[in-house]
């Protein structure tokens, strides 16, 4: 059975909450203000953060997730290195298993499923979201995927 994309993201950050995963930032709680709440909510966003869940994809890899900030509506590519699109997330906090040299057209690829599998092919929406896509500061703790 397949489990959603977003599933696994809400599951995953749900189980973040209840761990009472924090950025260094610190957690606003009960003796921290409204602006500390708001920096900690705006550290949390706008960096990359690893997680305590894995995935494996149709090939058999499992990567743990790591959650980046990223555009609405990108196309991910086939992590072959053709030019050929296999997906495209909505979302714009995604989770990102690795990363791939694309090219110094596109630059670095991170390795996600797709909100929409595009092209029918096997991938099922598995692909590339090349870098300019990324926003997050800090996607270098994304690792180098192990086939490139």
């Amino acid at each position: 059975m397949r489990m959603s994309r977003r599933l696994i993201s809400g599951l995953v950050g749900i189980a973040a909450l209840a761990a009472g995963v924090t950025t260094s930032a610190g957690a606003a709680g009960a003796t921290g203000t409204a602006d500390d709440a708001a920096t900690t909510k705006a550290a949390i966003t706008a960096s990359c953060v690893k997680s305590n869940a894995y995935i494996t994809d149709p090939w058999q890899s499992t990567y743990r997730l790591i959650y980046c900030d990223n555009v609405s509506g990108v196309f991910l590519f086939h992590p072959s290195g053709k030019n050929e699109v296999v997906g495209r997330l909505y979302s714009t906090r995604s989770w990102f298993g690795c990363k791939k040299y694309m090219g110094a057209v596109k630059g670095w690829g991170y390795y996600t499923w797709g909100d929409v599998a595009l092209g029918g092919g096997p991938q099922n929406g598995w692909g590339l979201m090349p870098s300019g896509a990324m926003r997050s500061g800090n996607p270098h703790i994304v690792p180098t995927c192990a086939n490139g």
